[in-house]
């Protein structure tokens, strides 16, 4: 066991209080379990542009440039920002994942936030997620880029 940060948002297709309703459901699974994380830092940003996405989602373009392109112009046409959190705990990203659930929606379990929230239409638009949370593999890269854009006051 090891305690990790991670970085939690909620995609911009998302009005502010539905973001707000989605995170502390998280949480509050979280707790259920027994965990008790500690919230770093809570953010809202202003509407991105394409490049932060196009950066921020790097690694799909490297096997789906088509579908890089297609969803960074998707999330920075959209008229809200990100509304999230980084949190700190023991083994958090795996349990926060776990809550969050698989990225198959057909496949989550009702009480998972992606099962709970499923899939979200905006403008006749349907998006297949409601939420990012960063992989053990992701995490610094994650960091790094919000701080770059000033996103989050501390490199977590």
């Amino acid at each position: 066991m090891s305690i990790e940060k991670t970085l939690i948002f909620i995609k911009p297709y998302i009005e502010l209080a539905k973001a707000e309703e989605i995170l502390e459901y998280g949480y509050a699974q979280l707790k259920k379990r027994g965990d008790n994380p500690k919230v770093i830092e809570d953010f809202i940003t202003f509407q991105l542009p394409l490049d932060f996405f196009l950066e921020f989602y790097s690694q799909i373009g490297e096997r789906y440039p088509e579908v890089l392109q297609t969803m960074a112009s998707d999330f920075s046409s959209c008229p809200h920002g990100l509304r999230g959190h980084i949190l700190k705990g023991e083994d958090i990203i795996e349990k926060y994942r776990l809550i969050l659930g698989p990225r198959i929606i057909e496949q989550n379990p009702p009480w998972t936030i992606r099962g709970r929230y499923g899939e979200y239409k905006r403008d006749g638009k349907g998006h297949r997620t409601v939420a990012h949370c960063s992989t053990r593999d992701e995490a610094q890269k994650d960091f790094m880029i919000f701080k770059k854009w000033n996103l989050i006051s501390k490199l977590a």
